[in-house]
Order: C-alpha cells, then structure tokens, then sequence
C-alpha cells in the first residue's frame, strides 16, 4: 500500500512539474495605421437638473463618431461604451440607465445587436451595475457612426448638498476594434 502511495505522489509531482512547465508563443498580427477614428461629438447636449431625492428622465444626445472613412476600412467593429466614474455617481444616484444607440449619419438606427433586424432592441443599457456595453456593428462600406444617448433615467440619494463638483456628470468612454467575421 505505501509503494502505491509512493508512486502516485511520483508521479503526480512529475505530471504537475511537465504541466506547469508548457510554453507558447503570442503572434500579433496587425495592419498598419488606424481603421477607425473616434472623436467627440457635442452637436445636441444631453443635460438634466438633479435634486436630492428625486426621479427624473434623461434627454437624448449625442457622445460620439466613428469614422471608418479615413482609412477606407470595410470590416464589422465593436465599439465598447463604459461609465467610467461609477464610484462618483454612486454618491450622488441610487439608480442611473442611459440607453446608448448607434445612428448612421442620416439618422436611421444601427442594429447593434447583430440579430439581422433594425428594431427597439437596439441599444445597450449602461447602469451602476453595468457599466460597459458592446455594440457590433457590420459594414460593407467605410461610414460614419453616432454613438448617442437615446433615453435615460435616474434616482437621486435622499440629500442634495454635499455632492462633490461634477459627482452627478457620467464620464462616458468609447473603444473601438476590428471584428472578426
């Protein structure tokens, strides 16, 4: 019994040894130069009052373009939008949702939930809990896109005084990449 013993520590310490010793090797492959450019967009302004311990509605407005134009880029992206000052607006919202759409530059909607169908459902839902979405976007030919709040809504905390400046303000970032088809 204790040679059995004996050979499984062996040999599992030789397994766990050749297992924990494996290498590989990362290929980056790229292509040179920006496929996309994403620069801000304040052509409608999205602004809301916000007291303590109330209920309001968010008004639409514009955040962002991507152009895929310069670079004359014909493949799908995903653009991730993030809150990236949730820690802040946890201060000063119980609840905050912006619904975040994509638009052509002639205004139609953008399906970005890659169901083939443009239609209510295309939006992401950033909120304190959820604070990234992904939209996917096909082209066939180089475009340019608006990123744009659509709606939104919010709770405030019971007080209104002691909110630090700019606490109540989502500070809204945009990441774009290639993606595989």
């Amino acid at each position: 019994m204790s040679a059995l013993l004996l050979a499984l520590v062996i040999t599992g310490g030789t397994f766990a040894y050749s297992y924990n010793t494996r290498s590989t090797n990362i290929v980056a492959v790229g292509k040179g130069g920006d496929f996309a450019r994403v620069s801000l967009n304040t052509s409608i302004n999205s602004t809301w009052a916000v007291f303590g311990n109330y209920r309001g509605s968010i008004p639409s407005g514009t955040l962002f373009n991507i152009s895929t134009t310069s670079a004359n880029y014909t493949g799908d992206l995903v653009a991730t939008v993030y809150l990236a000052n949730g820690d802040q607006l946890s201060h000063v919202y119980k609840v905050l949702g912006l619904f975040i759409e994509a638009r052509y530059p002639r205004g139609q909607k953008v399906n970005i939930n890659d169901d083939g169908v443009v239609d209510a459902k295309d939006y992401i839902l950033l909120t304190l809990q959820n604070q990234s979405g992904h939209m996917y976007i096909r082209q066939t030919v180089p475009d340019t896109y608006t990123i744009m709040i659509q709606s939104g809504y919010y709770i405030s905390h019971r007080w209104s005084t002691g909110w630090p400046s700019g606490y109540q303000s989502p500070i809204i970032y945009c990441d774009v990449a290639p993606r595989p088809r």
